[in-house]
């Protein structure tokens, strides 16, 4: 089993539709870097979670992007294996919007007592947001649901249980990305940049 991180940064905002489509290039370019050359129609779970199906490869992937970075996390399985699932968040603090705001309204008790140790600084916010997006990626669930319910404070009793990997980034240091595997899998060290 293998897993991919990558991450591609962009000079100016992308807009939403040009953010999907440089998602979609990274993910067929990460492919063609372990050997996948087919490139699949991506398609939707119910909950709105994208996946793909190969034909001879069993892959799972999840992506974010923000205004000017996006990122893209790929789990492959051996063959007769079932790829482990995988969510990736990536964040750029946003100036606009309050900590403490969103905490009191969309987190759970134990995070919002973590934010409050620390002042709601931004850096432990976008930490556990970009915690509980790539959680709720992984699950396929989505923002829509389960957010006050999901404490990333405990992703030992979370179901299923996972563990949750930061990566800084050099270029970017105010930017918070992190993966989401299940518990046991093995993590790759550093996210690879795509240029």
């Amino acid at each position: 089993m293998q897993v991919l991180l990558g991450v591609r940064a962009f000079p100016k905002p992308q807009k939403k539709e040009a953010a999907s489509a440089a998602v979609r290039a990274l993910l067929f370019e990460m492919l063609r870097s372990i050997g996948v050359d087919e490139a699949p129609a991506v398609e939707k779970e119910s909950g709105g979670r994208p996946f793909a199906r190969f034909s001879h490869h069993r892959i799972d992937f999840s992506f974010s992007h923000t205004d000017t970075l996006i990122a893209c996390a790929i789990a492959v399985a051996a063959e007769d294996d079932p790829a482990p699932r995988v969510g990736v968040d990536i964040e750029l603090p946003h100036p606009r919007i309050s900590p403490q705001r969103i905490a009191e309204r969309f987190f759970a008790p134990a995070e919002i007592r973590l934010l409050r140790e620390h002042n709601f600084d931004a850096d432990t916010f976008l930490d556990l947001w970009t915690k509980k997006e790539a959680y709720l990626k992984f699950t396929g669930t989505g923002l829509a649901h389960h957010l006050k319910e999901t404490d990333t404070t405990a992703p030992d009793r979370l179901t299923p249980p996972v563990h949750f990997l930061s990566y800084p980034l050099t270029d970017f240091p105010e930017a918070h990305l992190t993966l989401c595997l299940p518990r046991g899998v093995e993590a790759p060290q550093f996210a690879q940049f795509y240029h």
